[in-house]
């Protein structure tokens, strides 16, 4: 399986596996008794001549799901590619299903530090200890009471020792090859592929 900083969306200007979805099980979804009809305003102001991007404020699959319906409904608008959280990619089924579609991968940082705390202790962090790590990635410091077990050990260098900045290096240094491959795909969806971007606007992404 790729890593995620390998992994490469396979775009396309006709999303068939997105139309084919969009028309029979979301088309038939919403026009269930009790369903509200989804109305897209403003279109007059999305402009023709380029990709634009648009934002959506929740990580919510079916809101994603209904607002791509909702493109394809208004045919007269470009096809649009989406963000995921890119954790889904570890489930070959998922991997394959969006691979087809035009979703890119979008890195998520708590994740990113939950699977490095699993390689490094062996167990997933507590929420407690997941919300110091992100805020010393922040660049807040450290708590000035002693760290747990499973935080001394994911903190400490070769020699055994706490190294909190060594960590935010490697960290940067390994996000920045995510991020590199993430921006890559928006360009590849925008200029190869003619496609407008659907973001996430979520603190944790990114």
């Amino acid at each position: 399986m790729q890593s995620r900083d390998t992994y490469k969306a396979n775009f396309r200007n006709t999303p068939w596996p997105e139309l084919i979805y969009a028309n029979t099980v979301k088309r038939f979804i919403h026009h269930l008794p009790g369903k509200n009809e989804i109305i897209l305003q403003g279109l007059e102001n999305i402009p023709a001549a380029h990709p634009v991007l648009f934002v959506i404020n929740k990580p919510d699959p079916k809101l994603i799901t209904d607002f791509v319906y909702s493109i394809i409904k208004y045919n007269n608008i470009r096809y649009t590619s989406y963000w995921i959280p890119d954790h889904i990619l570890h489930y070959p089924l998922w991997r394959k299903l969006f691979n087809w579609g035009n979703a890119i991968p979008a890195p998520t940082r708590a994740i990113f530090v939950e699977e490095d705390f699993i390689h490094k202790t062996g167990r997933k962090p507590s929420p407690h200890e997941l919300k110091i790590i992100l805020n010393i990635l922040d660049g807040q410091n450290a708590p000035t009471e002693e760290f747990e077990t499973g935080l001394q050990t994911f903190f400490k260098n070769n020699k055994d020792k706490l190294a909190i900045h060594n960590y935010r290096d490697y960290f940067d240094s390994r996000y920045a090859i995510i991020i590199k491959t993430f921006i890559n795909s928006h360009r590849r969806a925008t200029r190869d592929h003619n496609l407008n971007v659907l973001a996430i606007l979520d603190r944790d992404i990114m």
